[in-house]
Protein backbone atom coordinates (compact mmCIF):
# COMPACT_ATOMS: atom_id res chain seq x y z
CA UNK A 1 0.00 0.00 0.00
CA UNK A 2 2.79 2.39 0.92
CA UNK A 3 4.67 1.43 -2.43
CA UNK A 4 1.56 2.51 -4.42
CA UNK A 5 1.26 5.32 -2.73
CA UNK A 6 4.96 6.55 -3.40
CA UNK A 7 4.77 5.41 -7.20
CA UNK A 8 1.46 7.67 -7.47
CA UNK A 9 3.45 10.69 -5.77
CA UNK A 10 6.52 10.25 -8.00
CA UNK A 11 3.77 9.83 -11.43
CA UNK A 12 1.94 13.34 -10.13
CA UNK A 13 5.56 15.02 -9.50
CA UNK A 14 6.43 13.76 -13.60
CA UNK A 15 3.13 15.05 -14.70
CA UNK A 16 4.04 18.40 -12.83
CA UNK A 17 7.37 18.53 -14.38
CA UNK A 18 6.46 17.61 -17.59
CA UNK A 19 3.24 20.67 -17.56
CA UNK A 20 6.10 23.12 -16.19
CA UNK A 21 8.42 22.15 -19.12
CA UNK A 22 5.97 22.50 -21.83
CA UNK A 23 4.37 25.85 -20.51
CA UNK A 24 7.95 26.98 -20.58
CA UNK A 25 8.26 25.47 -24.35
CA UNK A 26 5.48 27.27 -25.02
CA UNK A 27 5.84 30.71 -23.97
CA UNK A 28 9.73 30.94 -24.99
CA UNK A 29 9.50 31.77 -28.70
CA UNK A 30 7.08 34.39 -27.86
CA UNK A 31 8.73 36.06 -24.75
CA UNK A 32 12.26 35.96 -25.95
CA UNK A 33 14.45 36.78 -29.06
CA UNK A 34 15.59 33.60 -30.96
CA UNK A 35 17.98 35.20 -32.70
CA UNK A 36 20.56 38.06 -32.97
CA UNK A 37 19.12 41.71 -33.61
CA UNK A 38 21.21 43.06 -36.74
CA UNK A 39 20.43 45.60 -38.61
CA UNK A 40 20.35 46.12 -42.44
CA UNK A 41 19.84 47.36 -45.98
CA UNK A 42 17.07 45.65 -47.37
CA UNK A 43 17.86 43.61 -51.12
CA UNK A 44 21.75 44.08 -50.15
CA UNK A 45 22.02 40.26 -50.16
CA UNK A 46 21.56 41.21 -54.15
CA UNK A 47 24.42 43.72 -54.04
CA UNK A 48 22.59 45.61 -56.31
CA UNK A 49 18.85 47.09 -56.94
CA UNK A 50 17.93 48.05 -60.18
CA UNK A 51 14.76 51.12 -60.12
CA UNK A 52 13.40 52.56 -63.50
CA UNK A 53 12.57 56.50 -63.17
CA UNK A 54 11.56 59.08 -65.23
CA UNK A 55 13.08 61.48 -67.21
CA UNK A 56 12.39 64.55 -65.58
CA UNK A 57 12.75 68.50 -65.30
CA UNK A 58 12.39 67.68 -61.21
CA UNK A 59 14.16 65.57 -58.88
CA UNK A 60 12.60 61.88 -59.10
CA UNK A 61 12.07 60.32 -55.80
CA UNK A 62 12.64 56.53 -54.82
CA UNK A 63 13.43 54.71 -51.48
CA UNK A 64 15.94 52.20 -49.41
CA UNK A 65 15.09 50.73 -46.69
CA UNK A 66 16.56 49.43 -43.30
CA UNK A 67 15.39 46.73 -41.39
CA UNK A 68 16.00 44.74 -38.23
CA UNK A 69 16.42 40.78 -38.33
CA UNK A 70 15.11 39.14 -34.91
CA UNK A 71 12.15 36.80 -34.24
CA UNK A 72 10.91 39.78 -32.20
CA UNK A 73 10.19 43.72 -33.13
CA UNK A 74 13.25 46.16 -31.82
CA UNK A 75 11.86 47.00 -28.05
CA UNK A 76 14.14 50.53 -28.26
CA UNK A 77 14.11 52.86 -31.30
CA UNK A 78 17.32 52.59 -33.22
CA UNK A 79 19.12 55.99 -35.24
CA UNK A 80 20.88 54.83 -38.49
CA UNK A 81 23.21 56.74 -40.26
CA UNK A 82 23.70 56.42 -44.20
CA UNK A 83 26.81 57.76 -46.29
CA UNK A 84 27.61 57.01 -50.48
CA UNK A 85 31.50 55.97 -50.66
CA UNK A 86 32.40 55.52 -54.07
CA UNK A 87 35.06 53.14 -53.37
CA UNK A 88 31.52 50.36 -53.20
CA UNK A 89 31.26 50.84 -56.71
CA UNK A 90 35.10 50.86 -57.41
CA UNK A 91 34.97 47.44 -55.83
CA UNK A 92 32.33 46.03 -57.50
CA UNK A 93 33.86 47.23 -61.21
CA UNK A 94 37.10 45.85 -60.19
CA UNK A 95 35.32 42.51 -59.51
CA UNK A 96 32.99 42.03 -61.85
CA UNK A 97 34.34 43.54 -65.25
CA UNK A 98 37.13 43.49 -67.44
CA UNK A 99 39.45 46.58 -66.65
CA UNK A 100 39.24 47.87 -70.50
CA UNK A 101 34.96 47.22 -69.79
CA UNK A 102 34.53 50.62 -69.20
CA UNK A 103 31.36 50.87 -71.49
CA UNK A 104 30.15 48.02 -68.87
CA UNK A 105 31.28 50.09 -65.82
CA UNK A 106 28.77 50.78 -63.05
CA UNK A 107 28.94 55.43 -63.39
CA UNK A 108 28.34 57.13 -59.89
CA UNK A 109 25.72 59.19 -60.29
CA UNK A 110 27.37 63.01 -59.14
CA UNK A 111 26.80 63.89 -55.74
CA UNK A 112 25.17 67.24 -56.84
CA UNK A 113 22.37 65.12 -58.75
CA UNK A 114 20.71 63.23 -55.88
CA UNK A 115 20.40 64.02 -51.97
CA UNK A 116 19.56 61.55 -49.38
CA UNK A 117 17.17 64.04 -46.78
CA UNK A 118 18.04 63.13 -43.31
CA UNK A 119 20.20 60.14 -44.02
CA UNK A 120 22.81 61.01 -40.71
CA UNK A 121 18.82 60.90 -39.09
CA UNK A 122 16.74 57.96 -40.05
CA UNK A 123 14.92 56.29 -37.30
CA UNK A 124 13.52 52.55 -37.03
CA UNK A 125 10.87 53.34 -33.97
CA UNK A 126 9.95 50.34 -32.06
CA UNK A 127 6.17 51.46 -32.04
CA UNK A 128 5.62 50.84 -35.65
CA UNK A 129 7.21 48.45 -38.40
CA UNK A 130 10.09 46.95 -38.29
CA UNK A 131 12.00 48.86 -41.08
CA UNK A 132 12.36 52.90 -42.17
CA UNK A 133 12.52 54.04 -45.50
CA UNK A 134 15.08 56.90 -46.93
CA UNK A 135 14.26 58.70 -49.57
CA UNK A 136 16.46 59.38 -52.45
CA UNK A 137 15.95 62.32 -54.46
CA UNK A 138 17.59 62.11 -58.08
CA UNK A 139 17.74 64.91 -61.02
CA UNK A 140 17.38 62.94 -64.12
CA UNK A 141 17.04 65.18 -66.86
CA UNK A 142 20.54 65.39 -67.92
CA UNK A 143 21.48 61.48 -67.29
CA UNK A 144 23.08 59.77 -70.09
CA UNK A 145 20.53 56.77 -71.20
CA UNK A 146 23.34 54.29 -72.36
CA UNK A 147 25.38 54.86 -68.62
CA UNK A 148 24.61 52.19 -65.87
CA UNK A 149 24.12 54.81 -63.54
CA UNK A 150 24.59 53.75 -59.60
CA UNK A 151 23.99 55.37 -56.36
CA UNK A 152 26.32 53.65 -53.30
CA UNK A 153 24.82 53.35 -49.65
CA UNK A 154 26.12 51.56 -46.73
CA UNK A 155 25.46 51.76 -43.03
CA UNK A 156 27.67 54.01 -41.14
CA UNK A 157 26.14 53.34 -37.40
CA UNK A 158 23.46 52.61 -35.43
CA UNK A 159 22.71 54.04 -31.86
CA UNK A 160 21.46 50.06 -30.75
CA UNK A 161 21.88 46.42 -31.83
CA UNK A 162 24.57 45.47 -34.53
CA UNK A 163 25.40 46.31 -37.94
CA UNK A 164 24.39 43.00 -40.46
CA UNK A 165 28.60 43.05 -41.83
CA UNK A 166 27.19 40.74 -45.22
CA UNK A 167 24.44 43.38 -45.56
CA UNK A 168 25.16 47.26 -44.57
CA UNK A 169 25.95 47.89 -48.50
CA UNK A 170 23.44 48.67 -51.05
CA UNK A 171 24.65 50.03 -54.75
CA UNK A 172 21.26 51.31 -56.42
CA UNK A 173 21.03 51.27 -60.04
CA UNK A 174 18.64 53.51 -61.94
CA UNK A 175 17.09 52.86 -65.24
CA UNK A 176 15.61 55.38 -67.37
CA UNK A 177 12.54 55.92 -69.00
CA UNK A 178 9.85 58.95 -70.52
CA UNK A 179 5.72 58.71 -71.25
CA UNK A 180 6.64 57.38 -74.79
CA UNK A 181 9.63 54.70 -73.90
CA UNK A 182 9.01 50.76 -74.14
CA UNK A 183 8.37 48.17 -76.59
CA UNK A 184 6.20 48.15 -79.90
CA UNK A 185 5.50 46.17 -82.29
CA UNK A 186 6.30 47.73 -86.03
CA UNK A 187 4.50 47.19 -89.71
CA UNK A 188 6.29 49.33 -92.21
CA UNK A 189 8.05 49.15 -96.09
CA UNK A 190 11.70 50.55 -97.08
CA UNK A 191 12.05 51.99 -100.12
CA UNK A 192 15.48 51.74 -102.15
CA UNK A 193 15.21 55.44 -103.63
CA UNK A 194 17.95 54.27 -106.09
CA UNK A 195 16.12 51.81 -107.71
CA UNK A 196 12.80 51.67 -106.50
CA UNK A 197 12.57 48.43 -104.82
CA UNK A 198 10.17 48.01 -101.94
CA UNK A 199 10.99 45.69 -98.98
CA UNK A 200 7.98 44.68 -96.06
CA UNK A 201 9.16 45.36 -92.56
CA UNK A 202 7.74 43.53 -89.56
CA UNK A 203 9.26 43.65 -86.05
CA UNK A 204 8.93 44.17 -82.29
CA UNK A 205 11.38 47.24 -81.26
CA UNK A 206 12.68 49.00 -78.54
CA UNK A 207 12.19 52.73 -78.42
CA UNK A 208 14.76 53.69 -75.29
CA UNK A 209 14.05 56.65 -73.61
CA UNK A 210 16.57 59.52 -74.05
CA UNK A 211 15.49 62.62 -72.51
CA UNK A 212 11.53 63.53 -71.41
CA UNK A 213 10.23 63.74 -74.50
CA UNK A 214 12.91 61.82 -77.13
CA UNK A 215 13.48 58.13 -78.06
CA UNK A 216 16.21 56.52 -79.63
CA UNK A 217 15.15 54.25 -82.42
CA UNK A 218 16.70 52.03 -84.89
CA UNK A 219 16.02 51.83 -88.62
CA UNK A 220 13.40 49.78 -90.15
CA UNK A 221 14.21 46.46 -88.95
CA UNK A 222 17.96 46.40 -88.05
CA UNK A 223 19.00 44.14 -85.75
CA UNK A 224 19.29 46.22 -82.06
CA UNK A 225 22.89 45.75 -81.01
CA UNK A 226 25.27 47.82 -79.33
CA UNK A 227 27.95 47.82 -82.76
CA UNK A 228 25.50 49.55 -84.40
CA UNK A 229 23.82 51.89 -81.82
CA UNK A 230 25.54 55.25 -83.35
CA UNK A 231 25.46 53.94 -87.05
CA UNK A 232 21.77 52.83 -87.36
CA UNK A 233 19.36 54.66 -85.05
CA UNK A 234 17.20 58.08 -85.52
CA UNK A 235 16.41 60.61 -82.68
CA UNK A 236 12.19 60.83 -82.35
CA UNK A 237 11.24 64.12 -80.89
CA UNK A 238 7.59 64.13 -79.87
CA UNK A 239 6.21 67.96 -79.69
CA UNK A 240 3.51 69.29 -77.25
CA UNK A 241 1.44 68.66 -80.16
CA UNK A 242 2.00 65.05 -80.56
CA UNK A 243 3.46 65.78 -84.03
CA UNK A 244 7.52 64.13 -84.15
CA UNK A 245 10.51 65.07 -85.72
CA UNK A 246 12.72 62.51 -87.10
CA UNK A 247 16.68 63.46 -86.62
CA UNK A 248 20.17 61.90 -86.34
CA UNK A 249 21.55 60.37 -83.14
CA UNK A 250 24.58 59.99 -83.58
CA UNK A 251 26.74 59.15 -87.46
CA UNK A 252 23.80 57.80 -89.79
CA UNK A 253 23.83 60.20 -92.36
CA UNK A 254 20.99 62.41 -94.62
CA UNK A 255 18.03 61.81 -91.86
CA UNK A 256 15.22 63.59 -91.93
CA UNK A 257 11.53 62.72 -91.24
CA UNK A 258 8.24 63.44 -89.21
CA UNK A 259 5.60 61.79 -87.72
CA UNK A 260 2.79 61.61 -85.55
CA UNK A 261 2.01 60.24 -82.06
CA UNK A 262 -1.16 58.76 -80.72
CA UNK A 263 -1.63 59.10 -77.13
CA UNK A 264 -5.21 57.36 -76.77
CA UNK A 265 -3.91 54.15 -78.94
CA UNK A 266 -0.50 54.63 -77.93
CA UNK A 267 0.42 54.70 -81.86
CA UNK A 268 3.72 56.00 -83.65
CA UNK A 269 3.18 56.91 -87.03
CA UNK A 270 6.74 57.68 -89.07
CA UNK A 271 8.15 58.79 -92.52
CA UNK A 272 11.81 59.21 -92.66
CA UNK A 273 14.73 58.74 -94.99
CA UNK A 274 18.91 58.25 -94.57
CA UNK A 275 21.50 57.37 -96.24
CA UNK A 276 23.66 54.35 -95.72
CA UNK A 277 26.52 52.32 -97.47
CA UNK A 278 25.97 55.70 -100.11
CA UNK A 279 22.57 54.09 -100.72
CA UNK A 280 19.12 56.23 -99.60
CA UNK A 281 16.38 54.89 -98.53
CA UNK A 282 12.46 56.17 -97.57
CA UNK A 283 10.75 54.08 -94.17
CA UNK A 284 7.27 54.25 -93.57
CA UNK A 285 6.43 52.37 -89.79
CA UNK A 286 3.51 52.36 -87.53
CA UNK A 287 4.52 51.40 -84.60
CA UNK A 288 2.10 49.72 -81.43
CA UNK A 289 2.94 49.95 -78.05
CA UNK A 290 3.34 46.30 -76.32
CA UNK A 291 4.75 47.28 -72.76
Amino acid sequence: MVSANIMKTKILKLALLGSVFFAACDKAPIESEQYQKLIYLVGAQDITRTVELEYSNKPVETFVSVSSSGSLNIDKDVQVKLSNPLSIIESYNDKYFEADDTESFLKPIKTELFELPNKDNLWIKSSEEIFARQAILIQTANLHTDSVHAIPITIDHVSEYEVNPKLKELILLVKLKNNFSGNYGMLGTRKHLGNNSIANLQKNKVLKATAINQLRMYIGDVSEVNTTRDSQTVLLTINEDNTIQVSPWSSLQDVSGSGTYDPDNKTITLTYRYTLNAVTYEVHETLSYIN
